[in-house]
């Protein structure tokens, strides 16, 4: 596994999501990567990635990829088409060392705190007003909460500090870390952001506009599982990975 600075100019990558007539204006940076990314790479595409910056001319995205910087190249030269392969400035990456059981780290996330309700339902929303929901319905795990513990006073660190922590235990590969009494973990940032998405379910291609929820948060974990932990990093967490969400950047705690 390889950690890949790609580099793309932000001009080019305009004129390709025109091409594949996209409303430049309302598809979000995501998507536009999204779509970017697949077009240069293909398959071989980084994912989970995170934006890293933006300066109007360039976008700097960080992303987790099996290949080295040079084979990428090379497989963007067989697949992009001119106009995409034009969009790559420069990428570079770096192995991912080997990390043993038991290693402690200090790790970052900008993660979509989203759940699946597993049955529909009825719950409470933060105005008293009576809400439901339908199996299989994605929502954001703060109001997941809220809505079945009825409870408004609830804050968001409060539920997606356990969210982050149950991912490491569903998935395996390592856990959270614990004080004496709460998770060493903390939410550094909040926000609700607007994204457009295909409805694939609807046999429409036009962009639905959805609200997500994005979470930046910092934990302390253990690996427990030498296997595990690379498959959980080279997937990512949450949902919307696809679209700059859920990428896991550690460092020596």
């Amino acid at each position: 596994m390889y950690l890949t600075d790609v580099r793309l100019d932000a001009h080019t990558l305009a004129k390709l999501i025109r091409d594949h007539r996209l409303p430049i204006a309302t598809a979000d940076t995501g998507y536009r990567l999204h779509v970017g990314l697949t077009e240069v790479f293909g398959d071989d595409a980084p994912k989970p990635f995170w934006l890293r910056q933006d300066d109007g001319d360039m976008l700097t995205v960080f992303g987790y990829t099996g290949k080295p910087a040079e084979d990428l190249r090379a497989a963007a030269q067989l697949h992009a088409s001119p106009l995409a392969f034009d969009a790559l400035v420069d990428i570079r990456s770096k192995p991912m060392p080997e990390i043993s059981e038991g290693t402690a780290l200090e790790m970052h996330t900008r993660a979509c705190p989203q759940v699946q309700k597993a049955s529909s339902g009825t719950g409470t929303n933060a105005d008293g007003e009576r809400v439901s929901w339908r199996e299989g319905q994605v929502m954001d795990a703060y109001l997941s909460e809220v809505y079945q513990r009825e409870d408004t006073g609830i804050g968001r660190e409060e539920v997606y500090v356990p969210w982050l922590a149950r991912q490491f235990d569903i998935r395996g590969g390592a856990r959270v870390q614990s004080g004496e009494d709460n998770l060493l973990a903390s939410l550094q940032s909040f926000d609700l952001k607007q994204v457009r998405r295909r409805d694939h379910t609807s046999g429409s291609s036009a962009l639905q506009r959805l609200t997500v929820p994005v979470a930046e948060i910092s934990a302390q974990i253990e690996i427990t599982d030498q296997d595990k932990w690379t498959s959980l990093v080279s997937s990512g967490i949450g949902k919307q990975k696809s679209f700059g969400f859920g990428m896991i950047l550690v460092r020596p705690a």
